[in-house]
């Protein structure tokens, strides 16, 4: 045997046209789920891309302004500043979080380590006595790319100091919620104000009427009147684009 003719034999015309046919199909396939793709189903990826990168907000509506009828002001919405940590944009390293918690401890008097969150002695933002490393692996553990309180309301001063070392500190940031005030004081206090502790017995009267009162004060007047006072609560979507987010309305 020849080797020209073991050659002929390898290149034969129907093991050639066979090979043709297999990658043509091949190539078939591909071009037909492409065109599936970019022309059949365009508008059901255009929105699942549009999904994945735009979260929907819900924006409750802020309560108003009240004032007499000499426009003296009697209620308003003042800001609070909260200590937030997300757990999610803490560094790597552990001496690195460690450090961060060690400065913040020393800025917002919270101190690093203090009580194990158990079922007994539960977390609960603003009021429980936790540590911040306690309450950083609690945000870890429970929800990781959503904040957590680490201390409220603290002076607008030490929440400026924050931010303006949040570049330093991944993952630590200020929130800023609005709280009621009341400038006339105990003058108004018993027509617009809070009056006393909800009795156990008024608690499911008021709890659908006034659900930021339960457990913190009798609601008076104006807690009376908020269903028909306070605004719809909105929708926002918060867009992200390469480095970039911008919030619509």
């Amino acid at each position: 045997m020849s080797p020209n003719g073991g050659a002929e034999r390898r290149l034969s015309p129907i093991r050639l046209s066979l090979f043709m046919v297999v990658v043509g199909t091949i190539f078939s396939l591909y071009t037909l789920r492409l065109f599936s793709l970019q022309i059949l189903q365009v508008k059901d990826w255009v929105a699942r891309a549009e999904e994945n990168r735009v979260e929907v907000l819900n924006l409750p509506a802020m309560r108003g302004i009240i004032v007499d009828r000499n426009g003296i002001v009697l209620a308003r919405n003042i800001p609070s500043f909260n200590v937030v940590i997300t757990a999610a944009n803490l560094p790597d390293d552990p001496g690195e979080v460690q450090e961060i918690y060690r400065q913040l401890s020393a800025l917002i008097d919270v101190p690093v380590n203090l009580n194990q969150i158990t079922p007994e002695n539960p977390y609960v933002p603003c009021f429980s006595e936790h540590g911040i490393a306690q309450i950083a692996e609690y945000g870890r553990s429970s929800t990781p790319y959503q904040p957590v309180r680490v201390k409220c309301d603290i002076p607008e001063q030490i929440a400026r100091i924050i931010q303006e070392r949040s570049v330093d500190w991944p993952g630590v940031s200020v929130e800023i919620e609005p709280i009621r005030d009341y400038p006339t004081g105990s003058l108004t206090a018993s027509i617009i104000g809070f009056l006393g502790p909800i009795p156990a017995n008024q608690e499911e009267e008021y709890r659908d009427l006034c659900p930021i009162a339960i457990k913190l004060a009798t609601p008076a007047w104006s807690c009376s009147f908020r269903i028909s006072w306070q605004g719809k609560t909105g929708l926002g979507k918060s867009r992200s684009m390469w480095r970039a987010r911008w919030f619509a309305v």
